[in-house]
């Protein structure tokens, strides 16, 4: 099979069509319920340096981020904010499992110092506690990168 298309539709349908449907379902609530929302994609690195092999993961990240922005459009005058944090590589299950070593050492050595690791956790949870707090109020429409700088030079 081509390596550009793969046949991994599951990954579109978990990726984009899946946050679609999350937001279709929960939009209503925040509208009628209250007066304040927040939705928060969470998107990829990949998104934007695409790398070979990656289109159905790239595309479906990018549809992500494209949504994302037309969700603060139309509901930012709702005080519903939607925002999308691009995540970079992290020290997660996937990572140590599924990655070779060969491409965690290349990952690591291509991070821009001061940094040269994969991001924990609680880095990432940080930035999305923050944009769903009421202080985030004025945050619509962003990318927010927690990369280490690894997108600086992909």
């Amino acid at each position: 099979m081509c390596p550009t298309f793969g046949g991994h539709y599951n990954v579109l349908s978990t990726n984009l069509t899946g946050a679609f449907y999350v937001c279709r379902a929960f939009l209503p609530a925040l509208i009628i319920g209250t007066d304040f929302g927040r939705i928060i994609n969470i998107s990829s690195i990949l998104a934007h340096s695409c790398p070979v092999g990656s289109a159905n993961y790239a595309a479906a990240k990018a549809g992500l981020n494209a949504f994302t922005k037309v969700l603060a459009k139309e509901y930012g005058a709702k005080n519903i904010t939607s925002n999308s944090v691009i995540a970079g590589a992290f020290d997660t299950d996937m990572t140590r499992n599924h990655l070779s070593r060969a491409t965690q050492s290349f990952i690591q050595h291509y991070m821009p110092r001061p940094k040269g690791r994969f991001g924990q956790l609680h880095e990432i949870t940080q930035v999305v506690s923050f944009l769903a707090s009421e202080q985030a109020s004025f945050i619509n429409g962003a990318e927010i990168y927690v990369t280490g700088g690894l997108d600086l030079v992909l």
